[in-house]
């Protein structure tokens, strides 16, 4: 069951900190430790272009945070509040995004294959161009997000829901859609994106 309100932040980090990651190359090796910022209200950070691979992120404060950029292939980033984050052209493969809140996200042209997005809220958030090859959408929310051009084949979808999301030219081949939530005026985008729709749920 789905939390109503995202979670309570524990701790923050020093201003001095948050810049000495906004600094890192991304050739650089991960600065961050396991649990180091689990938790951490890092709110507004500017982090763009940082390694931070492989970081726990469990249930901390990233929201309208600058990750564009950033590293954060293999993140556990489950719970964490990320609503208003810029994650364009971020690397998110393998992440885990379970229960994270997206809502009003830019993940503009990001890198998510392969990434668990289970029961993730992504309200609003836009995906344009966004790569999603293998991810994990079960019980996503993409309610009014803009998906167009993203590649989303090859997904668990089961349970997602799409209604009022952008969908044009999208590509959704080999993606398991059942009992998904669309909308009937979406019925031509997915015929487009090579969906099959013979289980999906349509409301208006």
């Amino acid at each position: 069951m789905l939390s109503s309100t995202p979670p309570v932040f524990k701790r923050s980090t020093s201003p001095s900190r948050l810049q000495h990651l906004g600094r890192l190359e991304l050739g650089d090796r991960p600065l961050v430790t396991p649990a180091e910022f689990r938790g951490t209200d890092l709110r507004g950070a500017e982090l763009s272009q940082a390694n931070l691979c492989g970081a726990d992120w469990v249930e901390a404060n990233l929201s309208g945070a600058n990750l564009s950029g950033a590293d954060l292939s293999g993140a556990d980033l489950s719970g964490a509040d990320l609503r208003g984050a810029d994650l364009s052209q971020a690397n998110l493969r393998g992440a885990d995004l379970t229960r994270a809140w997206l809502g009003g996200a830019s993940l503009k042209n990001a890198y998510l294959n392969g990434a668990t997005l289970c029961e993730a809220q992504l309200e609003q958030a836009n995906l344009r161009g966004c790569c999603l090859i293998g991810a994990l959408l079960y019980r996503a929310r993409f309610v009014g997000a803009q998906l167009d051009q993203a590649c989303v084949s090859h997904c668990h979808g089961v349970e997602a829901d799409f209604r009022q999301a952008s969908l044009e030219g999208i590509d959704l081949r080999w993606t398991n859609l059942d009992r998904s939530r669309f909308q009937p005026t979406q019925a031509a985008a997915l015929a487009l994106a090579g969906a099959s729709v013979d289980h999906v749920i349509w409301l208006d």
